[in-house]
């Protein structure tokens, strides 16, 4: 049985499109299991209280921080550091 270029193609396209289904299959349910864990639950109200303004808006809402403004940009010591 002679194998066409578009045998070929349509292999290779199936199997991209499996690993994609699969992977976000994978995804979701990290996504589920990392939400059902989480060991802090507060609220929207608790939250605000703790944070300030600007960390609220980051932290919370998904708002992005400007360009270039953080203080830690120019961070030159050694070590580990952990993100908020």
């Amino acid at each position: 049985m002679d194998t066409s270029r578009r045998d070929i193609l349509t292999a290779g396209g199936l199997a991209f499109a499996g690993v994609t289904i699969a992977g976000f299959a994978n995804i979701r349910a990290n996504a589920a299991a990392t939400k059902a864990a989480f060991p802090i639950v507060k609220t929207d109200a608790q939250w605000r209280k703790q944070l300030t303004a600007a960390e609220y808006r980051v932290l919370r809402k998904a708002d992005t921080e400007q360009p270039y403004s953080s203080p830690l940009d120019k961070e030159k010591r050694a070590g580990i550091f952990t993100c908020a």
